[in-house]
């Protein structure tokens, strides 16, 4: 699938040694490296379907894909991107996320690179393609959406931080994708912008 770049970490019987209860923000027990993201872990807690696919725009630390993961019927069908790297950090971030990704035994695919124009990425799960987004990449959907509009065909489901500034250009991506917003919080970027869920 995708790039020889895209690495597939095997992992098996992911749980939370504590299962989360609705409105907890809590990190799940299993990560190593903290993260705040509490807004982006509720909603991936209670909107993320059992049976989606997911595509993950800046996986961060990982700690809301470890929720997401602990979600799904096929935790295969799940990746993850996180190409950034933090100023002044010990570590890039995609190492602190793949420690957390072996603490929590995830069975994801970790794209440590931006998706280039017209993309070969694809599900790493036969048959079945993306339906779920989870965002949260300082701004980047809307050029996302624009070098891989293929990759948005099938998406049902975006939950996003609205960390694209003031102009709000992903409500332009989520009118063309024919998406209504169903969930609005202020728990994002810090308790600054708010968390979204949108669907079709």
């Amino acid at each position: 699938m995708g790039n020889s770049r895209d690495r597939k970490l095997h992992r098996s019987n992911f749980k939370f040694e504590t299962p989360l209860k609705e409105n907890h923000y809590e990190q799940p027990t299993c990560t190593i490296w903290k993260s705040e993201e509490y807004g982006e872990r509720w909603m991936a807690q209670n909107f993320t379907r059992p049976d989606a696919c997911v595509l993950e725009f800046g996986a961060g630390l990982g700690s809301v894909t470890a929720v997401v993961q602990e979600k799904l019927e096929d935790p295969a069908c799940h990746v993850a991107i996180e190409p950034g790297t933090t100023k002044g950090a010990e570590k890039n971030i995609v190492q602190y996320l793949d420690e957390n990704v072996t603490a929590c035994n995830m069975n994801t695919t970790i794209l440590n690179r931006t998706l280039e124009k017209n993309d070969d990425l694809t599900s790493p799960v036969p048959g079945k393609n993306f339906d779920t987004l989870i965002v949260d990449c300082e701004g980047c959907l809307t050029s996302e959406y624009k070098k891989n509009p293929h990759l948005f065909d099938h998406i049902t489901q975006v939950q996003v931080e609205r960390d694209d500034g003031k102009k709000k250009p992903y409500d332009e991506v989520f009118r063309e994708m024919n998406l209504k917003q169903v969930f609005r919080k202020k728990t994002g970027c810090g308790n600054t912008c708010f968390n979204e869920v949108w669907e079709k």
